[in-house]
């Protein structure tokens, strides 16, 4: 050993005094800064067998051996810790968590939960929030293990309280979306994870359960004058996803039951700045040369987004579908086609065309 090498661990010098259990314990959280677990692990049980009662050490053994793998030992540790320091409520939040991956430690598949697990589990998130009741991770896991019990009502309650104590707590707020979502709330639902995402956008389970959210709402919610909006956030949500189809389908749904619904014609215009090309924009909707024939009504809707986006369209309503034209037409000759119709007002698309406001102006309604 050089002469200026500070004796460590077994390593004893005749000048040294006696090491003690403090000593051991200090030692081990310098292996554990380093993530040295298996070193940290050997320092805290010299500390534990000088000092049995040493309830801190007791909790660094348990949380060794959980990084080590040893579940069932670190459970028997973290309970020494507990059975000496009733009131740590870290060492509760960790020995529930020891209980929630113990047979299942990639802590993501529900086959490899046992339901005795959740239940002790439970009552040692209980244990930590009732001894520190702003504990947001505790009660974030608290839910998560109950909703693996199927309790999700439960579970909303305590993914919320989480959310409520830490507005950062990531998990907490994708938790809350996934309990929603298996309640059948998917409006709910798709409301946490659009803000999940918007939050966290690096958070990939977020934005796979927003899309499972909004493709269930759109299949099991009908569109209806009371939800219209949640179904505007929908075409929306699936633009943050990049699913312009489904974005358009849901917009132009919308559109179909309520032409004056301006948030829609605001997201359809920004659709039309992301194709960048007006000739794949019209191929998401019905081609209009034969649609003449059975279109019964006319309107140029005017929006107040301009210039950044297009702030006129077209609308053609016929008693089965609805399409919609940017200002430049389908054509060069669209203007024409209409304009020979009874009773077409030119005056209305004049007006439209300087109109910097959210309006509609009917040009040719059939009688």
């Amino acid at each position: 050993m050089l002469m200026n090498e500070i004796p460590r661990g077994d390593e004893k010098n005749s000048s040294d005094p006696p090491r003690t259990a403090t000593m051991w314990f200090d030692d081990g959280i310098e292996f554990l800064k380093s993530k040295k677990y298996a070193n940290a692990l050997d320092c805290f049980q010299k500390a534990i067998a000088m000092d049995p009662n040493y309830a801190k050490v007791w909790f660094q053994i348990g949380f060794c051996l959980s990084e080590l793998g040893m579940n069932q030992d670190a459970i028997e540790s973290y309970r020494n810790a507990i059975e000496r320091d009733p009131n740590d409520e870290e060492a509760w939040y960790n020995l529930g968590n020891q209980y929630l991956n113990r047979d299942n430690p990639l802590f993501d598949d529900d086959d490899f939960y046992d339901d005795g697990d959740l239940e002790e589990s439970i009552k040692c998130f209980e244990k930590a929030v009732a001894i520190k009741p702003d504990f947001s991770y505790a009660w974030n896991n608290l839910g998560f293990a109950h909703s693996k019990l199927g309790h999700y009502q439960k579970a909303i309650e305590c993914h919320q309280k989480a959310v409520d104590l830490d507005p950062e707590n990531e998990s907490a707020l994708v938790n809350l979306g996934c309990a929603y979502y298996e309640l059948d709330d998917y409006t709910k639902s798709v409301e946490i994870f659009e803000k999940a995402v918007d939050k966290y956008p690096q958070n990939n389970q977020a934005w796979i359960v927003l899309r499972a959210s909004l493709e269930t709402y759109i299949k099991k919610v009908a569109l209806t004058t009371q939800n219209k909006g949640a179904w505007v956030r929908a075409g929306k949500a699936f633009l943050k996803l990049g699913q312009l189809q489904k974005a358009i389908a849901c917009l132009k749904a919308v559109i179909k039951l309520d032409p004056l619904n301006f948030e829609a014609w605001h997201a359809i215009g920004f659709i039309y700045t992301q194709f960048k090309d007006h000739k794949a924009f019209m191929d998401y909707f019905v081609k209009p040369g034969d649609f003449l024939r059975d279109v019964k009504k006319i309107s140029v809707i005017s929006t107040s987004q301009g210039p950044m986006h297009p702030d006129i369209f077209w609308l053609l309503e016929s008693t089965s579908d609805i399409v919609i034209v940017p200002s430049e037409g389908p054509d060069e000759n669209f203007l024409s086609q209409v304009q020979h119709l009874h009773e077409f007002k030119n005056e209305e698309v004049i007006k439209a065309m300087q109109s910097t406001d959210d309006n509609v102006f009917v040009c040719w309604e059939r009688q």
